[in-house]
Order: structure tokens, then C-alpha cells, then sequence
């Protein structure tokens, strides 16, 4: 059963997306990030590019990815997507386990 509380969470964790603006390209980045460009369901959550991307940087900047703090190995960083990114992203919203086991 769903309670207000938690109906009262996810309207406001989906309601703050509205406000958040991506590039085409970034939108893209972050498909990728989850295998929506090879897949129709997410399968996956990383993403490996040089620390200081400014695309994805600025995505963690937004809330919508979060940044390994593990050293650069070759000079790649590896970055995800938050549970918000992830629903910007599928335009919907994701449980817990759904997130957890991307």
C-alpha cells in the first residue's frame, strides 16, 4: 500500500525535473550510460570519460550524475547516473529496486 508520504516524495523527486535542462547530446550521454541505445530497457549505470568532462561535470552539477572519487585509471573517471538522472532520463519514475539493480 502507498502512502501519502511516500506519493508526497516521488511527486517532488519527479516535480524538480521539470526545471532541469540537458543538451540533446547530453540527454544522449546519459541514454548511453543505462544501454538505452543499444537496448529498450536500462541494463546498465556507467559511464567511463576523462575526469574533467565539462558534459558530464556539469550533469553532477545538475544532480542528475554522480562522479567516482576513485584516482583517474588511464586518465578515464567513471561516472553514473543519479535515481533522479535516471528518471529524467526514462521520463518516469523508478523504485528503489529498479535503481539498485542497474
Amino acid at each position: 500500500m502507498v502512502n501519502t508520504k511516500e506519493k508526497a516524495e516521488t511527486f517532488s523527486r519527479l516535480y524538480k525535473n521539470l526545471w532541469i535542462e540537458v543538451t540533446p547530446y547530453q540527454l544522449d550521454l546519459m541514454k548511453h550510460c543505462i544501454g538505452l541505445d543499444y537496448k529498450k530497457r536500462p541494463y546498465r549505470n556507467y559511464f567511463c570519460t576523462s575526469s574533467d568532462d565539462e558534459d558530464w561535470n556539469e550533469l553532477v552539477g545538475k544532480g542528475l550524475a554522480i562522479k567516482s572519487n576513485k584516482e583517474p585509471n588511464n586518465g578515464c573517471i567513471y561516472f553514473w547516473l543519479s535515481r533522479q538522472g535516471v528518471e529524467y532520463t526514462l521520463g518516469k519514475s523508478v523504485s528503489d529496486k529498479v535503481y539498485k539493480e542497474m
